[in-house]
């Protein structure tokens, strides 16, 4: 692989198009070797207030991918991240929640205390932020169910998303919330079950499943 420090320079280079590859590459090595690149961190973090916003969804990309190993690099980020998943760019909103819920998973308590402001994009516009927020909850979810014990009915509402794609992504949730809290959803099994029948076949197909974990659960087998 090319010499970090120079794809550093690159990717301060003011050619969108230079930057653009350096952190393509950066990101790569990083995600899978973080340590490599640490101490250019900043450098990474610093591009999500980019004005260029392919580079800025870039950027909030690669803050999933290695938050998800290296959360604490984004301490001083959360709040930049937070503000990008009301941008006017569609991607840029979808890609900040997909950072927001990787850095979530594993270290809950950076986002906990402005939660709820993910959840609110539940009813963006635009359908693949919607998936996107759907995913970023299943992922903080995992690690901490009981973030999301007053949220439930919103998920319950997403079960009938006109967009087939959030509709089969919503019992997701059900089911990531139900294999460790079965408690917490046991009550949205009857909503679930009215799926069963949903015009989607990947829709039936998640519902069956988040019904069958949460009530393997609830029994404790």
């Amino acid at each position: 692989m090319e010499n970090i420090l120079n794809l550093i320079n690159s990717l301060n280079s003011p050619n969108d198009i230079e930057s653009l590859k350096a952190f393509k590459k950066i990101s790569r090595t990083a995600s899978k070797n973080p340590l490599i690149v640490e101490k250019y961190r900043l450098h990474l973090t610093e591009k999500l207030y980019h004005e260029n916003q392919e580079i800025c969804t870039y950027a909030c990309w690669s803050a999933g991918i290695i938050g998800r190993k290296k959360p604490e690099w984004y301490t001083n980020s959360i709040s930049r991240l937070f503000n990008l998943t009301n941008h006017s760019n569609d991607q840029i909103r979808e890609y900040a929640l997909f950072a927001l819920g990787w850095i979530g998973r594993a270290k809950p308590e950076l986002i906990e205390e402005h939660l709820d402001k993910l959840i609110d994009k539940h009813d963006d516009q635009c359908p693949k932020v919607r998936v996107s927020m759907i995913w970023a909850s299943e992922n903080i979810g995992n690690t901490k169910p009981d973030l999301f014990r007053n949220y439930i009915h919103i998920y319950e509402e997403l079960l009938n998303d006109k967009d087939k794609k959030v509709r089969s992504e919503a019992p997701e949730f059900f089911r990531v919330i139900g294999k460790s809290r079965p408690e917490l959803v046991k009550n949205s099994i009857p909503k679930l079950k009215t799926k069963l029948n949903d015009e989607y076949h990947v829709t039936r197909v998640h519902s069956n499943g988040a019904i069958k974990t949460i009530e393997k659960n609830l029994k404790g087998d």
